[in-house]
């Protein structure tokens, strides 16, 4: 028996090898089913870290984390005015809580437990007593009140968003959750302490929490502090058996970051590397008291990092683990992007765990495992070369787009240097003829060019020279093409012929999922088209003019099929309108209210009868199309226009009510330019309808064309009142019709009547 024992020992030493392998193998990765609390959601805070700060290397469990569950890009955006210098407000934490832009508080960070002394107070006031002679509002032994509360919902008044404060754990109380919240950011220079603000309820208080005596003084360290993370997560362990909802601020990266600008880059780099290390072991320390088969640790950058935001990047990672996610990226309704979401996200991902429904109040959608990253690379791969293509297309953008804007300048003033009278003031009669007909081909590359700044996204690049050479080549070669193609057609002209083409293009990307707007050039931020699912005010403005030029074009002067044509036409553009509104296609509402406006008042002047009557029709017209719209999405769709109809008037007049305000309120920065442009362009449209000899016969012999150009005046106008950013939207409107016109004007080459000449006939008549 001895020597069979001793037979199988290698046998069993082998197994015993295999099942110890085994159990290091499962420590390594996230959380094992049952180990810890369930039905529980923890939002771990860590602060100011970009998606390339997440390595195997550097933070191990949260890279296993990102691999084994759902990741992805969370873009930051709030209400405050950003300009990679904005003052640190906490608007993206407030963000977070209310499921809407938000703005902050210079007092926001100012957080204190019920019983901890208000500093420089020689009384030793207590926070609570103190929150309640300031609110009305008190604080239980063992809360957390945010004295900058009153501050934050002051600053909301004037969007429309104050209800929106603290309206995740409002909605978490209303359904018997508990709210709780742990650690800190302070520094030598105070109390800095915003994640309170994710947890509170709308008075400003969370019910549970502890938000003092986790930073100890570290004088090597920037901020002269780092967080005990073993005292941190002792109290977060003691905090998540007593809440369903815990939001833990990890506190080191967010320190570190504060100091920026007061420490060296090298100093800086490292430590927020050591911060990290320290985070990283202190998530995995919280994943191993919950248990993901029941439970969901969301791992959240509220802000970015200070030196991403120089750059225009306000992207950051997101991690969710366990119940209802799986392996891939995070996705949402609001972005329709496989790997992106938007931080007003959070607010109904969170209530989503629980089964709570969210009202009109809240403009994000609950985030999803959206499938898993292309060509079989890794999620935060994917994920890296996402952000590493935004940085390289804001690099990219300014020199690109401006430098066109420049030659289409250039070439707008060679346009009117042919203008009979401007040609014969600078005595130019002998090259006036041979510019002409050199500027037809020009306008037709011209007019290629917008849409290449959409195209572009379909290519990888890291600089400015690879996405300028496909830019310039594409001009060139549809431009050219479709020049020599269709230039002694009768059927099709050229600029007809390139805006079938470029609207084709749009219109179908629309339908496969808007795959082009990723990486625009074309744009007023460096994340357009990247706050919420959809084209930008630009690509739409770009977008509707392309369509209205074409069905100018493909009408032509054929008087006898006028009527037929305009229904035609009105179909046309109708079918461009709800692809650029639609909540599964373009979801640009306001460019959808442009949109239908320019198609009416298109409609009406080719048929000849824009009478009084019909201004109040196209009014009318445009109210219900877009209520329509509002409509179609609320049954099918359900974004956050539909989430407010279908919680009825109460929550669907305010949400439109908010809309009007937002975007007053950020119109007022650039309201004397877009006051002066109205004028111009209104001045411009009654020119047009003035019956003047000019015009007139314009009218009569070129009404297709006539009517689009008064159509997209008046369009502009529209656009530019009712979208945040309808600058944008005009100036790719005009951007169209530029060249269009051009090709127009030069298309009937003749000489300069003299000035004797122009005199005699005039007494002849």
């Amino acid at each position: 028996m001895a020597l069979k024992r001793h037979r199988y020992c290698p046998h069993i030493a082998v197994v015993i090898a295999a099942v110890v392998i085994l159990a290091v193998l499962c420590g390594l990765g996230p959380t094992a089913a049952g180990a810890g609390a369930g039905g529980k959601v923890v939002v771990l805070v860590v602060d100011r870290i970009g998606v390339k700060d997440i390595t195997a290397n550097a933070t191990p469990y949260l890279w296993r984390l990102a691999s084994h569950w759902s990741a992805g890009l969370m873009i930051t955006h709030t209400a405050e005015r950003e300009n990679g210098k904005e003052p640190d407000l906490g608007a993206d934490y407030v963000t977070l809580a209310g499921g809407a832009r938000m703005r902050g508080s210079a007092s926001a960070a100012l957080s204190l437990g019920a019983d901890e002394a208000l500093a420089g107070d020689g009384a030793g006031t207590a926070a609570g007593p103190y929150y309640r002679q300031l609110t009305g509002n008190t604080v239980l032994a063992g809360g957390v009140a945010c004295l900058g509360f009153p501050n934050i919902l002051r600053s909301n008044v004037e969007t429309g968003t104050d209800s929106n404060a603290g309206l995740l754990g409002q909605l978490l109380a209303r359904s018997g959750k508990t709210a709780a919240v742990v650690g800190n950011e302070d520094d030598t220079a105070g109390v800095v302490r915003f994640a309170p603000l994710i947890a509170c309820e709308a008075d400003g208080i969370v019910d549970q929490g502890r938000v003092a005596g986790f930073a100890v003084p570290a004088p090597s360290e920037p901020g002269g502090k780092r967080t005990d993370m073993a005292a941190l997560l002792a109290a977060s362990r003691k905090l998540l058996a007593s809440s369903d909802f815990l939001v833990v601020d990890t506190g080191d990266t967010g320190r570190v970051d504060r100091q920026w600008a007061e420490t060296g880059q090298a100093v800086l780099d490292a430590a927020r590397a050591r911060a990290l290390r320290r985070v990283d072991a202190f998530a995995s320390g919280v994943g191993d008291l919950l248990d993901l088969n029941s439970s969901a640790l969301l791992v959240v950058s509220p802000g970015a990092p200070m030196k991403d935001r120089q750059s225009g990047d306000y992207s950051t990672p997101f991690i969710a683990a366990g119940k209802g996610f799986g392996k891939g990226l995070l996705t949402s309704s609001s972005t329709r992007q496989s790997g992106l979401v938007n931080n007003t996200d959070l607010a109904p991902t969170v209530l989503g765990r629980f089964g709570i429904g969210v009202g009109g109040d809240v403009i994000g959608s609950a985030m999803k495992t959206g499938g898993t990253a292309p060509g079989g690379q890794s999620s935060l791969a994917y994920l890296k070369d996402i952000d590493r293509q935004l940085g390289a297309t804001r690099q990219a953008r300014w020199p690109i787009v401006l430098g066109f804007l420049l030659l289409v300048g250039v070439f707008l003033l060679l346009a009117l240097a042919c203008l009979p009278g401007v040609a014969r003031a600078l005595h130019r009669d002998r090259w006036r003829e041979p510019l002409m007909r050199a500027l037809r081909p020009v306008s037709v590359v011209v007019l290629a060019a917008p849409v290449s700044f959409v195209l572009v996204s379909a290519i990888s690049y890291n600089g400015v020279l690879l996405p300028l050479a496909f830019c310039m080549g594409y001009a060139l070669l549809v431009g050219l093409g479709a020049y020599f193609l269709a230039r002694n057609s009768r059927r099709i002209d050229p600029v007809t012929l390139v805006c079938l083409l470029s609207g084709g293009v749009m219109l179908l990307d629309l339908l496969i999922g808007g795959k082009l707007l990723f990486f625009p050039l074309l744009g007023s931020s460096s994340l357009e088209g990247m706050r919420f699912f959809g084209e930008s005010n630009a690509v739409s403005g770009m977008f509707l003019a392309y369509a209205v030029w074409a069905c100018a074009g493909l009408m032509g002067e054929r008087e006898g099929a006028r009527k037929t044509a305009a229904w035609y036409s009105l179909a046309g553009l109708a079918v461009v309108s709800v692809a650029m509104g639609f909540g599964t296609m373009g979801a640009d509402f306001g460019g959808f209210v442009a949109a239908a406006a320019t198609t009416l008042v298109f409609f009406f002047a080719l048929r000849g009868s824009f009478g009084r009557w019909r201004v109040p029709v196209i009014v009318g017209g445009t109210a219900v199309a877009t209520g329509a719209i509002v409509v179609l999405d609320a049954l099918f769709v359900h974004t956050h226009a539909g989430h407010a109809i279908a919680a009825g008037s109460s929550k669907f007049y305010p949400l439109v009510g908010r809309k009007l305000l937002i975007l007053f309120s950020q119109i007022k920065s650039v309201l004397f330019l877009a006051l002066l442009m109205i004028t111009v362009v209104l001045a411009l449209a009654l020119w047009m309808k003035k019956p003047a000899f000019f015009w007139s016969s314009r009218w009569a012999s070129d009404r297709a064309w006539t009517a689009a150009l008064f159509a997209l005046t008046i369009g502009s106008v529209v656009a530019l009142v009712f979208n945040d950013t309808g600058i944008t939207m005009m100036g790719t409107m005009v951007m169209v019709t530029i060249p269009v016109a051009t090709y127009h004007f030069v298309g009937k080459v003749g000489k300069i009547p003299s000035r004797d000449a122009g005199m005699a006939a005039r007494h002849s008549k």
